[in-house]
């Protein structure tokens, strides 16, 4: 399965990976039709035909690769990945706008994913969510109700997002009530019904095609649900059903359009600064879209990634069994008047020389309680 075992490839493996790829693009991504109008037929074909073309003088695997992040570079979806093993035999991303100095990024977090919380004065209180993968639900879960005295007997509280690339939706509904002031309007997703995508996310429960080597399949593991999430299981276990039902290249409901509710609006906090930056990306956006609804909430930082209108993103193995596509199987129904991708969602208060969180010379949380101490709430 790595990149620098076995035997050596050939040039018809690159070929073959990248014909794959294409195929599986043109298939099972959800934004596929949409980016053919968008940016014409002519414009995905060509690059298409580069990829192909390019391929076919390929010389080692990272040429491959390079290929392959050119050629979804077209389509401006940084959902839209690469994910293989390098030389050293750890797993790599790669993706479409990073350039070469970070496009290469090992899987092991630069910083802990796990949330932190603080009191910071009898005013404030701070919560540090760098993540909202499924493995870190019930830490932020925990966190919230351990420290629910702490937040609700304080007028303010900052939440930092920044440098959170995203996870899954559930992670993040243990902050909704801090930030309830009125009905929050959710609009869903359709999800492209194919063989593959249903395969993909079938794999999700832990259910891998037999075809898959032992090294892929040890990947799969990584995004499996737990068995404990019994209710996510359920949900996807019921969206696998109605794919496999569906005609082939049909977008089906995978959650309806909504409106939440919670049963009473919290008087503390009555002010709630998030703080966001670049890579806020995915379901931190889908986050923060909730999140502006409320009429306690300020967004602090900088615009953030805009990674979100084809999500729900699932691996697919190339021939060479040596890299997985990574391609986002919905399609949000905010489109196409409500579009974030290659826009995000910009800051209320924009914080110039914005750095990263917990890092050396990082101001950004005594700059919004500086706000909140001189901006009495309207």
């Amino acid at each position: 399965m790595r990149s620098g075992a076995g035997p050596k490839r050939t040039v018809n493996e690159y070929r073959r990976d990248v014909d794959a790829a294409v195929a599986m693009v043109e298939r099972n991504y959800a934004g596929y039709a949409d980016k053919r109008k968008r940016f014409g037929a002519k414009f995905i074909d060509t690059a298409a035909g580069r990829a192909r073309d390019a391929a076919a003088k390929a010389k080692t695997s990272e040429d491959c690769h390079r290929i392959l992040v050119d050629w979804l570079s077209a389509f401006k979806d940084r959902h839209l990945g690469i994910v293989f093993w390098d030389k050293a035999g750890r797993l790599q991303c790669r993706g479409p706008g990073e350039d070469e100095a970070t496009m290469s990024r090992s899987a092991a977090p630069l910083r802990s994913p796990e949330p932190t919380a603080q009191v910071l004065s009898d005013d404030t209180f701070l919560m540090t969510i760098p993540s909202f993968a499924l493995a870190c639900k019930i830490n932020i879960e925990a966190l919230t109700k351990y420290h629910d005295m702490e937040i609700r007997r304080r007028p303010n509280l900052i939440i930092d997002v920044r440098s959170n690339g995203g996870g899954a939706d559930h992670a993040y509904g243990f902050l909704s009530p801090y930030l309830y002031t009125q009905p929050v309007v959710e609009v869903g997703c359709d999800v492209l019904a194919t063989k593959e995508n249903a395969d993909a996310w079938e794999s999700l429960l832990g259910r891998v095609p037999k075809q898959f080597p032992e090294g892929a399949k040890k990947i799969l593991v990584m995004t499996r649900v737990p068995d404990e999430e019994k209710g996510i299981r359920a949900e996807i276990a019921q969206t696998v059903k109605k794919m496999r039902a569906a005609p082939a290249g049909t977008f089906i409901p995978k959650n309806p359009d909504a409106t939440k509710t919670f049963p009473e609006v919290f008087p503390r906090p009555s002010r709630v600064a998030v703080l966001i930056d670049g890579e806020c990306a995915s379901t931190t956006e889908q986050f923060l879209l909730e999140a502006r609804q409320s009429k306690k909430v300020t967004l602090f930082g900088q615009p953030t990634a805009g990674i979100l209108d084809y999500a729900n993103v699932r691996l697919f193995l190339l021939p060479s069994g040596r890299c997985f596509l990574s391609i986002p199987t919905t399609r949000s129904r905010r489109l196409p008047n409500d579009p974030i991708d290659n826009i995000g969602i910009a800051a209320d208060v924009r914080i110039r020389n914005l750095t990263a969180p917990q890092t050396p010379g990082d101001t950004a949380v005594d700059f919004v309680q500086d706000y909140l101490r001189h901006h009495p709430h309207s």
